[in-house]
């Protein structure tokens, strides 16, 4: 295990250097399961489009979105953990926790959805609830 990870320059890099360390892994599943979540990723994908802060989403979108949100928070010490044994870098103010979410959740969005729209700003919109819903 290296003692300093990388600092990513782009989301984009972040991924590609994700997927290259799950695939050179060992580990067969994880919790972003292509198989367990390829049905939903292209709503999740539809939700986050033009998603920003301060955003007004209906409440159908803010159940979806909170569907992302409840992921990463029942995903959370096992992306601490996984973060920190594949060296996972950081990306502007994510930790490599954040980063290898994001980095998985892309993933999924290259197999299932039209585009990978989730970026290190939505993804703190997101988790921090700066956003709004219409009633």
């Amino acid at each position: 295990m290296a003692s300093d990870p990388a600092t990513y320059a782009s989301i984009a890099d972040a991924t590609r250097d994700i997927r290259d360390k799950v695939n050179d892994s060992t580990m067969v599943t994880h919790p972003l399961n292509p198989s367990t979540f390829g049905a939903v990723v292209p709503d999740w994908t539809d939700a986050l489009s033009g998603f920003a802060a301060g955003a007004t989403v209906s409440s159908r979108e803010a159940a979806i979105l909170e569907q992302v949100h409840n992921l990463y928070e029942q995903c959370q010490s096992w992306l601490s953990e996984t973060a920190q044994n594949l060296d996972v870098g950081t990306l502007n103010e994510h930790d490599p926790a954040r980063v290898l979410f994001m980095g998985l959740f892309r993933d999924l969005q290259v197999r299932f959805a039209l585009k990978q729209n989730l970026n290190p700003h939505k993804l703190a919109v997101l988790l921090d609830g700066r956003y709004t819903v219409v009633e």
